[in-house]
């Protein structure tokens, strides 16, 4: 069994949160923050990422929301996880600051079991 250490960038965000910076048409087609983050991610040939929904939460002390209801709230919080080297997330966080500004940020070192 060979452990490879991995480093993991985790963006908490509101359901919400529309990305910046889009064209016309972009704005029209998908302007969600995190389909955005992930192309972008792709484009950086980052290794592993996953967007999260969760169905209660809260952000920054804020108030709890419940998704309990037919139509969901854009307060619900949602998470990107980008797993890669630790050089790789860092240069990512570093190169897209003006688009995760408004986020919660964390990162940390993981270890990777491969069986």
């Amino acid at each position: 069994m060979t452990e490879i250490p991995t480093h993991c960038l985790r963006i908490y965000f509101k359901k919400g949160t529309k990305a910046k910076n889009l064209s016309r048409l972009q704005k029209l087609w998908n302007n969600s923050f995190h389909s955005q983050i992930m192309k972008i991610a792709k484009s950086k040939n980052l290794c592993h990422v996953n967007h999260f929904s969760s169905s209660g939460g809260y952000l920054n002390h804020g108030k709890i929301i419940i998704d309990n209801q037919e139509v969901q709230s854009n307060d619900l919080t949602q998470c990107l996880e980008i797993i890669d080297s630790k050089h790789k997330v860092l240069n990512f966080v570093n190169d897209n600051k003006y688009f995760l500004k408004d986020c919660h940020l964390i990162t940390f070192e993981v270890q990777r079991i491969q069986i």
